[in-house]
């Protein structure tokens, strides 16, 4: 067990269950090379407000994609419910609820790399967790390591000496370009909401463009609402949102974060709490706690078909 990288640690993931170096390698040379579908319990539709639709997207980032069939469909993004977001540079296949719509308006979307399936209609939306997994296809290119098979029979037998490995909620909870979710998702639950703005608006972070990260810098600095509504680059969606309402409502933090979907609010406490799991389970492992059974104090539930969640 090796102690992680700087990025790692700073979510919580302290440390990495085998040894042996890695095979090496490329993942997303295209999107074909990540491919996500998500796992749900059988369900019936019966009926209701919401249409149930399952979207497969090439090269959409969840958030974009809601905001422009809201765009399409000239409602509100608050109409839209999905149970999890999904990577950009993938092939993906995800669920989502829209409230009262029908299904021939569905025609109105007219974006390139998605196609739509209907599932039915229900009273109930389909919300943040509401899944039971994703299912992944990965293919890494150009593998590094001279020996690949023999490198990764090495890996696999670290994974069975330690009865499995720990399954941390990733980067993409956080947020791939910059990794930020949870800072504000702690400051919100600790009622902190003006630092829960800050964080979200102006924190800056290294992977981000130069142009944004230095607008966010200069936010960072000056909290000057005013002149950020000019510097912030127009991709920056949310935030510029988010800079338009405390601009026309100064100092009403708590009420800025009602510009954002509902499930993009709920996201900040889930990262949240997945960064505390994460810590929780790289506590776990300090211990040289088993990974593969329970021990007094351990919450686990199954789903029908004995499958965990």
């Amino acid at each position: 067990m090796i102690p992680a990288t700087d990025l790692d640690r700073f979510l919580g993931m302290n440390y990495y269950i085998t040894d042996s170096p890695g095979c090496g390698g490329i993942i997303r040379s295209s999107p074909e090379d990540f491919q996500v579908e998500e796992v749900f319990e059988e369900f019936v539709y019966e009926g209701g407000r919401y249409l149930v639709i399952e979207v497969e997207k090439r090269d959409w980032d969840t958030h974009h994609l809601i905001r422009e069939m809201s765009r399409h469909l000239g409602i509100s993004q608050r109409r839209f419910g999905w149970a999890g977001t999904k990577d950009k540079r993938a092939r993906t296949r995800q669920r989502i609820s829209i409230m009262n719509l029908d299904e021939p308006e569905l025609e109105r979307i007219k974006l390139p790399d998605i196609s739509i399936n209907v599932l039915g209609r229900t009273n109930r939306a389909v919300g943040l967790g509401d899944l039971l997994g994703n299912r992944f296809a990965i293919t890494i290119r150009d593998l590094a390591c001279p020996e690949p098979a023999r490198r990764l029979a090495s890996i696999s037998e670290e994974i069975r000496r330690h009865r499995g490995v720990p399954n941390y909620f990733g980067v993409q909870r956080f947020g791939e370009i910059r990794p930020v979710t949870h800072k504000v998702g702690e400051a919100l639950a600790r009622g902190k909401i003006e630092e829960a703005v800050r964080i979200f608006l102006s924190l800056p972070h290294p992977g981000e463009q130069e142009r944004t990260r230095e607008a966010r810098e200069r936010l960072w600095e000056s909290g000057d609402i005013q002149a950020a509504r000019n510097e912030f680059p127009p991709y920056l969606h949310y935030e510029l949102a988010m800079l338009n309402y405390l601009a026309e409502h100064p100092g009403d933090y708590a009420h800025s974060f009602d510009v954002l979907s509902v499930n993009l609010r709920r996201l900040f406490v889930h990262a949240y709490q997945s960064y505390l799991f994460n810590r929780i389970l790289s506590l776990r492992l300090e211990k040289a706690i088993p990974l593969d059974e329970a021990l007094v104090g351990d919450v686990v539930c199954f789903s029908r078909g004995a499958c965990p969640i």
